[in-house]
């Protein structure tokens, strides 16, 4: 296998999933949570950052067909032959996926083309389809399509449900990071309690459906809990565990140390600077997961057991 062809695979699912649980997360967060504490302090930072993210989904996307197309045939070569590109588009899992996620570019793009004209609540829902139609189509490649029959459809939904919730949890905490930004001053504590709040029932959901369907995805590809270090695969899903629980440990010392505090004027300012670093270290480290999942998920599960 041609190692360029493997590092822009890696690189370019990594970017797609980063850039999109953070335009998912970003945009979904305020929507369900924060419809009364912030309607117009919140929307600037997170707006300004949507139109550059859309683009970058959209390049990623373009790009990914032709990744395929030199990962199925023998390399970069077969990308200026014609012969594989129908084939490859309209006979292959990664043609369907790359199918789904052009619609998905389509409704980022005329979401962003009609944003003058569309209500605020329109657009924010056109981009979340968009955003995740991309996200959906990960579940189309890779391990999720190793088993048939149920067994492949509950696997299929299970790797949505974890995509999903992945994102929501990533991108959300970097929308909390704008909260705690935007109310750090503020005299009426309220707004930023509701807020703290809201993500702490978002991520209790989001946390909860990755560990479920993370153990089913599991069992599902491996047939068993992965508590050995039998390759590289079970190496790096060891560790994107590792990862997922130091995350876990600090949205519970969030929940229950820092956020509590909020409500108390001497102990506020403090509470709120301590926030803003646990949340964006707790960002770095969905980012380091999301990494850790682009390497792996192109890797065979039982390939060179030690």
């Amino acid at each position: 296998m041609d190692l360029t062809v493997h590092l822009a695979l890696v690189t370019n699912r990594f970017i797609l999933e980063a850039v999109g649980s953070l335009v998912w997360g970003m945009l979904l967060y305020p929507a369900i949570c924060l419809r009364a504490e912030l309607p117009q302090v919140l929307p600037s930072p997170i707006l300004k950052l949507i139109t550059p993210c859309v683009w970058v989904l959209v390049g990623c996307v373009l790009v990914t067909l032709p990744i395929n197309i030199a990962m199925i045939g023998d390399g970069w070569s077969d990308v200026f032959s014609d012969s594989l590109w129908w084939p490859v588009i309209t006979e292959t899992s990664a043609g369907l996926a790359w199918q789904i996620s052009i619609m998905g570019c389509c409704v980022l793009l005329l979401a962003n083309v009609f944003a003058v004209k569309l209500r605020q609540e329109y657009k924010v829902l056109l981009l979340l389809l968009g955003v995740g139609l991309i996200l959906v189509s990960f579940s189309f490649t890779g391990h999720a399509q190793m088993n048939e029959g149920w067994r492949g459809l509950v696997h299929q939904l299970s790797d949505i449900l974890h995509v999903l919730a992945g994102a929501s949890w990533v991108g959300g905490l970097f929308a909390l990071y704008f909260v705690l930004k935007a109310l750090d001053d503020t005299e009426n504590p309220l707004p930023l309690i509701n807020a703290v709040q809201g993500f702490s029932r978002l991520g209790m959901v989001s946390v909860s459906i990755i560990v479920c369907s993370g153990a089913l995805n599991t069992l599902l590809i491996l047939g068993y809990l992965p508590f050995g270090l039998q390759n590289t695969y079970q190496i790096m899903l060891t560790g994107k565990i590792l990862l997922v629980v130091l995350m876990i440990g600090l949205a519970i010392r969030n929940k229950v140390v820092l956020a509590p505090r909020l409500s108390q004027s001497d102990l506020r300012q403090e509470s709120i600077a301590s926030l803003k670093k646990a949340t964006m270290l707790e960002w770095f480290l969905g980012i380091l997961v999301i990494l850790a999942v682009a390497i792996f998920g192109v890797l065979d599960p039982h390939a060179g057991d030690f």
